[in-house]
C-alpha cells in the first residue's frame, strides 16, 4: 500500500481547511471513518466489513459501556446513535482538530476480500429478506433492467434477482453503494495514511493487539 500511494501526490497534510472540511465531509468519507477521543484512535471499516463488529467494540469499551444484556447492536447505525458512547465521525470535527486526529492518533482500516464482501452484500440485501424497503428498491431496478419474464410479487417485491443478475446490474449500471464500493473509495489510504490494516478474515488475530493496547476493554466485543 505505501508502495501504490507513494506516488499519489493528494495527503492531508497538502490540503487547505476548505478541502480538508469538504473532503471528510463527504459522503463516501463522513460515514465510515470513526474518532473515538477517549482512546485516540480512528478507523474506517466499510459496510460489510465487520463495521458492525467495530461499532459494537467502539461502544463497549466506551465511558457508557458495556452495552446492555439484549442491546440490539444494529441501532449503532441509526440515528448518530454513536454519538451517545462518544464515537463520532470525522467530518464531525474543526479542521483544527481533524489535523490533530491525522497527526496523533492511532489509525487503522478494516478491509475484507472484496468478492466476499460483494456476496455478503447480495445476501444481506436481497437474498435475506432482513431488509424488505432496501430489497424492494434494488430489486426492482433489476428486474426492470432485465426485462425478463417476473411474477407480479417478485417485482412488487423485488424478489428473486440471482447473483449472477445482481453483478451484471450494478457492473452494466455502474451501480455505487457503500455495500460494495472498494475500500480505497470509502476509506481513502492514500490520503489518510493509516497505521494498521485489519483483514475481516483474520479479525481476532489482527484486532488483538488494537484492542488490548488502545482500549484496555471491559469486553472484547466480538459477539
Amino acid at each position: 500500500l505505501k508502495h501504490f500511494c507513494i506516488n499519489r501526490q493528494l495527503r492531508w497534510q497538502s490540503m487547505s481547511d476548505s478541502e480538508l472540511t469538504n473532503f471528510t465531509s463527504s459522503t463516501s468519507v463522513h460515514h465510515h471513518i470513526l474518532v473515538d477521543d477517549s482512546h485516540k484512535i480512528l478507523v474506517c471499516v466499510p459496510p460489510k466489513s465487520g463495521c458492525t463488529t467495530w461499532k459494537t467494540i467502539l461502544a463497549n469499551n466506551s465511558a457508557k459501556g458495556p452495552l446492555p444484556s439484549g442491546f440490539d447492536v444494529m441501532s449503532l447505525h441509526f440515528n448518530n446513535r454513536l454519538d451517545g458512547y462518544g464515537i463520532k465521525n470525522l467530518g464531525d470535527y474543526s479542521p483544527k482538530q481533524i489535523r490533530n486526529i491525522l497527526q496523533n492518533y492511532y489509525k487503522f482500516l478494516v478491509v475484507r476480500h472484496p468478492l466476499e464482501r460483494i456476496v455478503s452484500a447480495y445476501i444481506d440485501k436481497l437474498q435475506s429478506g432482513r431488509d424488505p424497503e432496501w430489497q424492494q428498491s434494488l430489486g426492482r431496478k433489476i428486474l426492470k433492467a432485465l426485462k425478463r419474464k417476473a411474477s407480479p410479487r417478485q417485482i412488487f417485491y423485488g424478489t428473486g434477482v440471482e447473483f449472477s443478475e445482481f453483478i451484471w446490474y450494478i457492473k452494466q449500471f455502474d451501480e455505487s453503494n457503500v455495500h460494495w464500493d472498494p475500500n480505497y473509495v470509502l476509506c481513502h489510504p492514500c490520503e489518510l495514511e493509516y497505521d494498521k490494516i485489519v483483514k475481516l478474515e483474520t479479525h481476532k488475530e489482527d484486532t488483538y493487539d488494537i484492542i488490548k493496547r488502545k482500549l484496555a476493554p471491559t469486553s472484547f466485543g466480538f459477539g
